[in-house]
Parts: C-alpha cells; structure tokens; sequence
C-alpha cells in the first residue's frame, strides 16, 4: 500500500471545520490536548466499515454489503491485516512517516468497542439487555484520507491506497480531498446543543445509594473488591452535536477526545482523560484512573484538593486494585518478567477534576497480535471493579441496563501497527432530541454513598454546563 503526506498551511481551525461539515459522509474526529498527546485527526468517506452485534458482522466493503456470522475481533484482525503497511519506526526526523515527525497514526481504523462487547468476549451469563442508544457492539471504519493536526498549528493532509489499488490513484484523491477542505474552511457555522428541559436519571440518589451499600456488603462477604456503579442522565436537547463537540473540546479540552457521528441521529461525543491501550512495535501500556477530586477556582483550594487526593489512604488503596488487576491482563501477552509499573500514582489536573493516573507496561511475545491484546485486557479494569469478572456480573445485577459505547473504548489501529483507545468516560451519545450522559466511579469497602454521589455529580459537571444547565439540576 502506498501513500501521499502534503503539508498543509497552519490554520488552527481546519481540523474543527472539517468535523462538522454535514456534506462530508463518514467523517470522525480524534482529539488530543497536551504536550505528550498534541495529535489531533480527522478521516472522512471510508472505504470499509466492519460492524458487530452478538455474532452478526456487516461489512461494507467499497459500496459492497455482506452480513455474515463470526468472531468479531477475529474479523477486526483480518480488517487490519488487509490494510497494513510495513512497520514503521520513527527516526526523530520523520523521514520513515512521510515528513510527519513523531506523529503516532497515519491512517487505518478508527472506531469504537463498547462495554458490553466486553460481557460478550468473557462469555459472561448475563444478558446487558438493549442498548437504548441503538449502537452496534463494535464498529470500526477504515479511511483512505487523513487530516492530521498539531497542537502547534501544523497539519497536513495524508491520502493511501485502499487494498488492491495502484498508486495511480493517489494525485487525484489528494485533489479531491484538497477540495473537501477549501468548502470545509467556508461552511457555516451551526448552532451548539442546548437543553431544552432538566435531565432525567436512570438511577435516583436513594437506588445510588442502595447500591453502593449491596457492594459494601459483597466486599465484606469476600464476593468482590471493589465494583464500578454508573448511571445514566438523559438531557432533552436542540441543536447541532458537531458544533457542541467542537465548543466542548475547547473548553474541556481531553487528551483522548472523539467525534463520531453514525447516520442522521446518532453521535458519539467523548472527552476523555484516561487511555485504556496504547502499542507501538512490542511495547503496550495501559493508564488506568482512580482517585478524583472537583477542581476550584481558588488556586489555594484547588491545591488542597490535589494534596488531599494524593494523600488519601482510600483512593490509593481502591487504585493499586485496578493497577494489580491490569498487571494481570497484560501478563498475558507479555513476555516474561517484562511487565512493570511506572510513574504511579501521578496526579493528573483536567478542567473540572483531579485524578490519580499510573502507567503499567509491558512487552509483548512474539505472537501476540492486537486481537490477542484486547482479548486479554478489554474492557479496561479501572471501570469494571476487582476481580474483573466477578464485578461485571454485578455491575449487570445493580444497573440493569446495557452500558453501550460508555466504558467501552475509542481511538484508532494504525495501518503500521499502532494502536491508541481511551476508556469511553466523559462520553455522551446525542440521538436526535436527547444526549445521554453516563457517569459512575468505584466502590469499595469504606465508600460512603454521599460522597460517591457527588464525586459523579463532579464528573458529569462539565458536560452539563457545557448544555446551559445549572448546577441546581443535579438532585441532593
């Protein structure tokens, strides 16, 4: 396979253009935010996209559909396999990524797994139930044309090959895609989603309640050690998701960020802080969240709240849980003696919220390859609970309903090999008339449901706000 890498003139807009640009079929945005993830980019019109259900697959393959029955991530492999290019190592120059320097993704999938494909995978007893959002267990695009975007304001425009074509093609899809992004720098602005009612809840503060004391009382019997409870704030809204997502990554700005919309009335907004799974040749590591503080105006305040998160016996305890719990997982894949943990328990600032993050890695055998990886380690144990197993069983007892793309993961697999997927949290899907908010955190043995109650409000506050809600609309 081959490819095209044209520079682009700096326009720190374009890329936020691009994705709401309704005449552009397919497009999906990933966003990044800081100084070790500055990468933003955007891919439209894909050439397949491979969705799942239970063990119904759809391929559309170049206008082509096919349903078929089957392994899905054995079906994601394949996907891969077709569009890979050589492995490609950075030289620091970027000669080896087309005059790119450091920049992790060249193209291929981009897509998500949700939560409950997760069940599927462990063959777990117990049925999720109906999405109410209507989304596919697992859904991945590959795309022939790329915007990348810097955080300094560079970009460039990346075009390939799709399996079977000549280089032949590529100036002409370069022209192509030259023209997409001359009607995108001149396409009219839309008004962002605002809410038109109060939310409603899935779960009241009494059932929240409820449920954090039914974990305590596993814990205590030894059943589980910890379990993640989420629940769900539906928000009658107006307007354009686009051009919501663009304000909310503005001024939320989230290392994992993402933009997919599916068809006319359905989209995936994320601004996530946490990766779940990152690969580059052998190397894979997870970052699991646990721990989280409200962040204040007040920089003395805000400090003492960074100090008391770090300083707390109960958040330390409920993370070195989830970090055990991935050193686990990835021991499955990893050569042995080579998983190990760095930088833990590091605070991480975000704009509504403190978290304590640490990175656990590994080297993978020779074997192994991506579908191996997410079969030993999806999904992500920092929103499951310990034993990760044993805790999703609950999780479907306490909450009762499908979690969807929630919880699940976002982010692409690079045709060199790369692969980059955030934990879905801070992720609402707009389907029409409403967004659907989910929110959770995790409970151990010294939780108190007060306190568990609010540290959702916190985490659901900036997406709230971001909608012209108050404060006051959250109950208690």
């Amino acid at each position: 396979m081959s490819l095209i890498v044209q520079a682009l003139d700096s326009d720190p807009a374009l890329a936020a253009r691009v994705s709401v640009l309704g005449s552009v079929p397919g497009h999906v945005r990933l966003d990044g935010d800081r100084a070790d993830h500055p990468w933003s980019f955007v891919a439209w019109r894909p050439r397949w996209v491979l969705e799942a259900r239970g063990d119904d697959l759809l391929w559309w393959r170049d206008g082509v559909v096919e349903a078929v029955s089957g392994d899905a991530l054995s079906a994601l492999q394949s996907g891969l396999d077709a569009w890979a290019l050589d492995p490609m190592v950075d030289d620091g120059q970027g000669e080896n990524r087309g005059g790119i320097p450091g920049c992790p993704f060249l193209g291929g999938a981009i897509g998500f797994l949700s939560y409950d494909f997760g069940l599927r995978l462990d063959r777990l007893p117990v049925d999720p139930g109906w999405d109410p959002c209507g989304l596919p267990e697992l859904r991945f695009a590959w795309h022939d044309t790329l915007l990348v975007h810097h955080a300094d304001g560079r970009a460039w425009l990346v075009v390939a090959t799709a399996p079977g074509e000549d280089a032949g093609v590529l100036p002409a899809r370069l022209a192509d895609a030259l023209d997409v992004l001359e009607t995108a720098a001149t396409a009219p602005s839309a008004s962002a989603l605002r809410a038109r009612a109060n939310p409603t809840w899935t779960m009241s503060r009494e059932q929240h309640a409820r449920g954090v004391e039914r974990i305590r009382a596993w814990i205590t019997e030894g059943d589980c050690y910890q379990v993640n409870l989420t629940h769900r704030v539906v928000v009658p809204v107006q307007g354009d998701p686009g051009a919501w997502y663009d304000h909310l990554v503005r001024t939320h700005p989230a290392p994992f960020a993402a933009y997919l919309p599916l068809g006319p009335d359905r989209a995936i907004a994320c601004i996530s802080p946490e990766r779940f799974l990152r690969m580059e040749g052998d190397l894979v590591w997870t970052e699991p969240i646990k721990g989280t503080r409200p962040r204040f105006p007040d920089v003395q305040e805000d400090a003492r709240a960074a100090s008391e998160l770090s300083a707390s016996d109960k958040d330390r305890a409920e993370h070195v849980m989830i970090v055990d719990l991935e050193r686990n997982d990835l021991g499955r894949v990893a050569r042995s003696g080579s998983v190990r943990v760095s930088e833990p328990f590091r605070l991480q600032a975000n704009p509504t919220v403190w978290h304590l993050v640490t990175r656990v890695e590994a080297r993978l055998r020779p074997d192994v390859r991506v579908s191996d990886v997410l079969r030993a380690t999806f999904p992500g144990g920092s929103i499951t609970g310990a034993p990760k197993l044993r805790a999703m069983q609950r999780i479907a007892e306490l909450e009762g309903r499908a979690r969807g793309v929630y919880t699940g993961a976002i982010g692409y697999f690079g045709r060199g090999g790369q692969v980059d997927l955030n934990v879905a949290i801070r992720t609402a899907i707009w389907t029409g008339d409403h967004l659907h908010v989910q929110i959770g955190g995790g409970i151990v043995i010294d939780s108190e449901p007060g306190a568990e109650w609010q540290e959702t409000a916190d985490k659901a506050w900036g997406t709230l706000r971001s909608l012209g809600l108050e404060r006051s609309c959250w109950p208690g």
